[in-house]
């Protein structure tokens, strides 16, 4: 069944997948003109990765690209980037950028949005992320929190968090001398601790109690990794269907938390008259409009130099009504702005003090004085301030490393960008403009010897020489970050205290000089996030080496798959080689992408796992649980542990030989129906060429349609029939039902938090229809019929007894799968309609493509071994004329020896199913005997390489020869036990073994009867498996000639 998946998966979609190519390029080249017709100079793009080829394949990073860029067409005003498909103009003239930031602002107020506050509205609501007049409202009511005022009256909570970071470094060097620290996880916890404080009034300190509640929920607000990478990914490029879906980028559970946070500290303010100098204070009194734009001072020289520039948009009165979203929004943003970007800033301020001792000595030089003439006073706001290095060196950490390596705005009125004269570029609502911050920081036109940390750039004398609109570390315009005095006075803070007692010097694991990392779109060393991404790719790969297991070194990303990802071998040669290759062992590992898969090659360990010891191995690794998709999910195939044993058990009774013998009749009549569409179209014609897979495809469709449906339907004849179609809907996994398919196997936390299903709900409820309604109206009829739905119904009711389970009083065929002790125990459990449906449901797969194969091989084997083929057709003459008039009967079919025969070295050369796996459930101990077995844990997988095994000379001498001898009465019981296993193993093995044996004889018998199989110019001779597919089949199908055996016959 899973074979059957993935096949179609990778082989049913090359004429859509063409299609959906050539429209995915003219949308993906759409734009790639947007520069040429306005005349602008720009790098040609690549298509998908528009200018970002390099940044998406880690070969820079973006700081180095928006530099790279920048140098290369910065003797021009403006310059076009593609990013992806979005064009961007990018303005590299510093007169154009005051243009367009301050005189015309108007003309470009907004920046792109990724979440807004429908959607989001922790974010959307935020300052950041606010549009046009609501956004000229907030940050009116919002400057008056950031002025200097404000930020002396905070200073005190900021330098307590200061002061406890540096007692903390103390205790920690005691008596070990130089400490090395993580530096990004010590300013996060840090900045942490200000943001606890400042912006909600919590007393919190991060470095002691490391994994304290506001800790982990301001982590779980800044981590966008795993599940939140992918939900904000979704929502930066596919806006409109998470709008849809009504998707929300935090869950529930964060969400109240954070506004509880924040409410329930302005209630309790409120109704106790508290009042602190912090952040939700101060939304307090904006939200009751006692936070007037007269206290917006203009900055003083003591700010800083780095500090913005507020504008008239912030000093405006405004008379507006703030929900508590908007008010929640503010502090939200605190996060994201306090976590990451300060943090930042710190760290590289920090690595370039460690970097240029000079600078780091004439530092703490000031920092000395400054203490001498404190005595014993603490720290304050004014003080700080008036440290006119230690501004210097931020400034030219600011400079260096920029947090925001660029900004935008997007044009929302048409504008023209240009010379006076009136030549320029017409810019319309909705084009995105960029301005290139590290460009412009890093030009040696401005900033002379640009990639040299030099403090002095800011000093008195220097920084009046500095060119406006050059120098932009918080942005540019009345748009700039509102928050700079209060990033710049905790960054200030924090190194004063640590270089007060602290030197910073290189440890071994130090990057110097510092390269940036590849792997992401933020500033931060090379090293730690590639080395992270290469640990977790490669994290599986000492599985084997540490239990001593053999193994094949896997390669980075493909590990042991890459020759069948690359379409080099098929996975039926795959799985062989890997066995031929290890036989000699009793086990060897095998990497499944990144899962390791332990491998036995050994019968008698493949006979202790699945039969003596199976209950430490009850399951097969999920592929849907029934929560997602309860079609599929509810089937025994995926069932787990005891409701797989007591589903099994209920289902055994109707998968018995005396079952299937009431069904024969049914199956008979479509194999019959089956030789008489042959008959009619090779009538006139002499031998007619078929392909098998559709020939067969359509005989089992019409056997599942009678044998668990009971439906009678010809779909030989009638090619469009309802019936027909559903069943291709069930088994065709191509275009968004691949998609599907892929996210459902692969990401299922995502699939479930969209509720996205598999099968689409009309093909559910016709589904769900056909066998309810059946069931329904039988009961009410008191209809019988021998049939899947017939026998599911006295499940149902208890009536299907395990007594029914009884022993074949015939031969039923070699390859026939044994029942065991699980399958025969009563059960007394009511099934739901979910998992009685599941059941019918799983003959779609298994009927449509397992069965189907394993017919479409057998008759390639006959028409490729004409002698053996003769002989069968003697053995089915012989039954024809004992027959007589009578029809053929399902005794008859199992007394058939040499049919069997036939048909057991088919599943031997040709399994449908090439491996199967198991999952340990408990501690267990491998080849315990030995005493150097292995250990697996719960989780760990076993996979059973059947192929193998059927291919393997020791125990089927000459494999690759079609020999149906092996199975004569003299020679199987020769045929070790274990080594051959076409319908699984030991408890879990196959329930529908009886029924497609049964359904494969009758359609052969029928076939044989009036037509022998011969070479067609299709036919693939000898025969090649298709690389394309996980399911086997041929490279070419199976095309083949029938040949009337008799010319009466077709009279």
């Amino acid at each position: 069944m899973i074979g059957t998946v993935l096949s179609v998966l990778w082989s049913q979609w090359t004429l859509l997948l063409g299609i959906l190519l050539f429209l995915a390029y003219k949308w993906l080249t759409s734009t790639y003109d947007f520069f040429e017709k306005k005349n602008v100079q720009y790098e040609k793009p690549t298509i998908f990765f528009g200018n970002f080829g390099r940044i998406l394949l880690r070969q820079e990073s973006m700081f180095d690209m928006v530099i790279r860029f920048y140098l290369k067409f910065k003797d021009y005003k403006y310059y076009g980037l593609f990013e992806m498909r979005n064009p961007a103009l990018v303005i590299a003239s510093p007169e154009i950028i005051k243009q367009i930031t301050i005189k015309d602002f108007d003309y470009f107020l907004n920046h792109r949005v990724v979440l807004d506050a429908e959607v989001e509205p922790l974010f959307g609501n935020s300052l950041f992320a606010l549009k046009d007049q609501k956004w000229k409202n907030m940050r009116a009511t919002l400057s008056p929190a950031f002025t200097g005022s404000k930020m002396r009256l905070m200073f005190q909570l900021v330098d307590e968090c200061g002061r406890n970071a540096s007692k903390f470094l103390k205790s920690e060097a005691k008596g070990k001398g130089p400490l090395e620290m993580d530096l990004k996880d010590f300013f996060t916890r840090f900045t942490n601790d200000v943001v606890a404080t400042c912006a909600f009034g919590i007393q919190v300190n991060s470095v002691l109690e490391k994994d304290n509640q506001f800790y982990h929920m301001s982590r779980k607000a800044t981590n966008f990794s795993g599940l939140a990478a992918i939900k904000f990914f979704m929502f930066s490029n596919c806006h409109k269907i998470m709008k849809l879906l009504k998707v929300k980028l935090f869950d529930e559970k964060f969400s109240k938390y954070f506004y509880s946070l924040v409410l329930n500290t302005m209630q309790e303010r409120a109704t106790k008259g508290i009042i602190r100098p912090d952040m939700i204070n101060l939304l307090m009194e904006a939200r009751k409009g006692i936070l007037q734009a007269s206290d917006v001072g203009k900055s003083g020289t003591d700010d800083g130099f780095a500090v913005v520039q507020e504008s008239s948009v912030d000093g405006k009165v405004v008379n507006h009504i703030w929900t508590d979203d908007d008010l929640v929004a503010q502090c939200f943003v605190f996060f994201l702005a306090g976590f990451e970007t300060s943090s930042v800033l710190m760290c590289f301020c920090a690595h370039e003090l460690m970097e240029n001792p000079e600078v780091q000595q004439k530092l703490i030089e000031e920092i000395d004085r400054v203490r001498e003439d404190l005595g014993d006073k603490p720290l304050t706001y004014e003080v700080l301030q008036r440290m006119q290095y230690m501004d210097m060196v931020i400034s030219e950490t600011l400079r260096k490393w920029p947090p925001a390596i660029a900004t935008d705005r997007v044009c929302n009125k048409s504008y023209l960008i240009g010379d006076k004269e009136g030549e320029g570029v017409k810019l319309y609502p909705g084009d995105v403009i960029s301005i290139p911050i590290v460009g412009l920081h890093r030009d040696p036109d401005y900033f002379p010897n640009s990639d040299k940390f030099d403090p002095e750039r800011f000093s008195s004398e220097n920084k009046d020489q500095i060119q406006p609109f050059t120098y932009l570390p918080f942005g540019v315009g009345p748009r700039n970050c509102i928050g700079s005095r209060f990033a710049l006075m905790e960054t200030k803070a924090i190194i004063f205290h640590l270089l007060s007692e602290f030197t910073f010097e290189a440890s071994p694991r130090s990057c110097v000089p510092i390269s940036l990392d590849k792997t992401g779109f933020t500033l931060k060393p090379e090293g730690v996030s590639l080395f992270i991404a290469y640990k977790w790719l490669t994290s599986p790969y000492d599985f084997f080496e540490k239990k001593n297991v053999i193994c094949e070194k896997p390669v980075i990303f493909f590990e042991n798959f890459k020759s069948l990802i690359f379409r080099q071998e098929s996975m039926f040669d795959m799985f062989k080689r890997f066995y031929m290759k290890f036989k000699k062992y009793k086990y060897y590992g095998m990497f499944e992408i990144r899962s390791p898969a332990l491998n036995i090659a050994s019968p008698e360990i493949i006979k202790q796992i699945t039969v003596k010891d199976f209950d430490s191995f009850l399951n097969h690794r999920p592929v849907f649980d029934p929560e997602d998709e309860p079609l599929f999910g509810n089937t025994l195939f995926a069932l787990k542990d005891q409701k797989w044993k007591d589903m099994r058990a209920t289902l055994s009774p109707a998968f018995t030989g005396s079952k299937m013998r009431l069904m024969f009749q049914l199956m008979d009549e479509c194999g019959h129906n089956a030789m008489k569409f042959l008959k009619s179209e090779a009538k006139g014609k002499g031998q007619i060429e078929m392909e098998l897979k559709d020939l067969f495809t359509r005989f089992t469709n019409d056997v599942i349609a009678t044998c668990a449906f009971g439906l009678q339907i010809n779909s030989l004849l009638e090619k469009d029939n309802r019936f027909y179609h559903m069943s291709r809907k069930a088994t065709n996994v191509s275009g968004f039902a691949a998609l599907r398919f892929f996210l459902l196997t692969n990401f299922h936390q995502i699939t479930k938090l969209f509720k996205i299903k598999f099968f689409d709900e009309k093909f559910s409820n016709y589904f769900y229809s056909l066998v309810l309604d059946t069931m329904q109206e039988r009961a009410a009829k008191g209809i019988f019929r021998p049939d899947m739905i017939q026998l599911l119904m006295e499940a149902r009711k208890g009536t299907l007894q395990a007594s029914d389970v009884d022993k074949p009083d015939i031969d039923e065929g070699f390859a026939t799968a044994q029942e065991f002790s699980t399958g025969q125990k009563p059960v007394n459990r009511f099934w739901t309609n979910d998992e009685v449906v599941a059941q019918c449901f799983v003959f779609f797969g298994a009927g449509f493509e397992t069965s189907s194969a394993l017919m479409g091989f057998c008759a390639h084997e006959l028409m490729q071994n004409p002698d053996v083929q003769q002989k069968l057709i003697e053995e089915i003459d012989q039954v024809r004329k004992e027959l007589g008039d009578e029809p053929l009967t399902y005794e008859v079919l199992q007394r058939m020896q040499y049919m069997d025969m036939v048909i057991s070295e088919t599943l031997r050369k040709w399994p449908p199913a090439i491996a199967t796996d198991r999952v340990c459930n408990k501690p267990y101990v491998i080849d315990r005997e030995s005493g150097d077995g292995v250990k697996l844990n719960p989780g760990d997988v076993i996979s059973i390489p059947i192929v193998g095994l059927h291919y393997d000379p020791e125990y089927f001498p000459n494999p690759d020869k079609f020999d149906p001898e092996r199975f004569s009465p003299e020679n199987k019981t020769q045929i070790q036990p274990f080594t051959y296993m076409p319908f699984g193993v030991g408890p879990r093995n196959c329930i529908g073994s009886r029924f497609a044996l049964m359904e494969t004889k009758v359609v052969i018998f029928h076939l044989l009867s009036e037509f022998t199989f011969e070479a067609s110019p299709r036919t693939c001779i000898p025969i090649t498996m298709d690389k394309t597919s996980f399911q086997l089949k041929p490279a070419g199908g199976f095309w083949i000639n029938f040949k009337p055996r008799r010319e009466e016959s077709l009279l």
